[in-house]
């Protein structure tokens, strides 16, 4: 395999990877599955790499798409490494989720046969057309590159999550950190540069400072070593609740996924995340889009009360919602 990512053209196939271990994983992971196959363009295939213990549940909810978006997904499955089970850390507190929290870690072994991939948190809602998405990460790459990701929040917020106290020795990807919800990753670049010893000696390193598991092993390795992250800049790629409590990032934009970071799809004052959380949840692919998904979605929002609103996002409330919102209309 080359080390230099081919970015696909028409009849593309875009390889993406996630794990989820559990029931509560597993069923979020379908939502961002849903998403996913929603926005994929008719020609390209969505191969999704699942490493699960609940393999029997993603093949089922496949099995009953209807044809034209059965053919949009594959789907492969690994188990959890044996590597990423033996991992410990000293402020565990996760045990039973952590083995599926660390795995990307490991993808340059588990995916031997792939050049690149792009890997999705189980808590991620599409809301743009997938293959722009997977395509932006890897062209924002130089030579040196072996990743892409995004800031961990906006720049103007004095009291970002990597400025806390709690992170006083372990070093950070500046200026406020690498959020690791998605990450484009040449696998060819990353298995050249000794990728695993690199993480491993960071994670031994800084390991009773670990509060984000393999998100904080990330931070330290490339701070020490800025060359090999591309760091995307805006909320464009990875829109999460940081962004909205921040004035900076409120200009209409094509938000290409929102990420339910904190739990904020399922926590009733998070407006307007779980609202599209919620009305995704509900909607099966082959219900008519408009009527299933973008009414009940326009709906909801106008029953929003201007103290729910403001509560959580205040000024920014619109930006992902309206995006999403332009996503289906180019789909009706």
């Amino acid at each position: 395999m080359g080390a230099i990512c081919v970015l696909p053209h028409q009849g593309a196939e875009l390889h993406f990877a996630l794990t989820a271990c559990g029931s509560s994983y597993t069923a979020s992971s379908i939502n961002t599955l849903k998403s996913a196959v929603l926005f994929t363009p008719d020609g390209d295939v969505l191969k999704f790499h699942v490493f699960t213990d609940r393999r029997e549940t993603f093949e089922k909810w496949r099995e009953q798409l209807p044809a034209r978006y059965r053919h949009r997904i594959r789907l492969y499955f690994y188990h959890i490494s044996e590597e990423a089970k033996s991992l410990t850390f000293i402020k565990e507190k996760e045990t039973r989720s952590l083995p599926c929290t660390t795995q990307r870690l490991f993808y340059t072994e588990g995916l031997q046969h792939l050049d690149h991939v792009v890997h999705v948190d189980t808590d991620m809602i599409f809301l743009h057309d997938i293959k722009t998405l997977h395509d932006k990460g890897f062209a924002e790459m130089n030579n040196s590159h072996v990743t892409t990701m995004s800031q961990c929040g906006p720049r103007d917020r004095q009291n970002t999550w990597y400025n806390k106290d709690v992170y006083t020795r372990m070093p950070f990807y500046p200026p406020v950190g690498l959020q690791a919800g998605i990450m484009w990753m040449n696998l060819t670049r990353m298995r050249r540069i000794g990728f695993q010893q690199l993480w491993r000696e960071s994670y031994e390193k800084y390991n009773a400072e670990l509060y984000l598991y393999d998100q904080d092993i990330l931070n330290a390795l490339f701070a020490t070593k800025p060359e090999l992250v591309k760091m995307l800049t805006t909320c464009d790629w990875h829109y999460w609740y940081a962004y909205c409590q921040s004035e900076v990032y409120c200009t209409p934009r094509e938000v290409y996924v929102l990420h339910g970071v904190a739990d904020s799809f399922h926590k009733a004052r998070c407006y307007p995340f779980n609202t599209v959380w919620g009305v995704f949840e509900k909607f099966s692919l082959g219900q008519d889009i408009r009527s299933h998904l973008l009414d009940p979605l326009l709906k909801a929002l106008g029953n929003q009360t201007q103290e729910s609103q403001n509560q959580f996002c205040g000024k920014c409330i619109n930006t992902p919602t309206e995006a999403l919102v332009g996503g289906l209309r180019t789909l009706t």
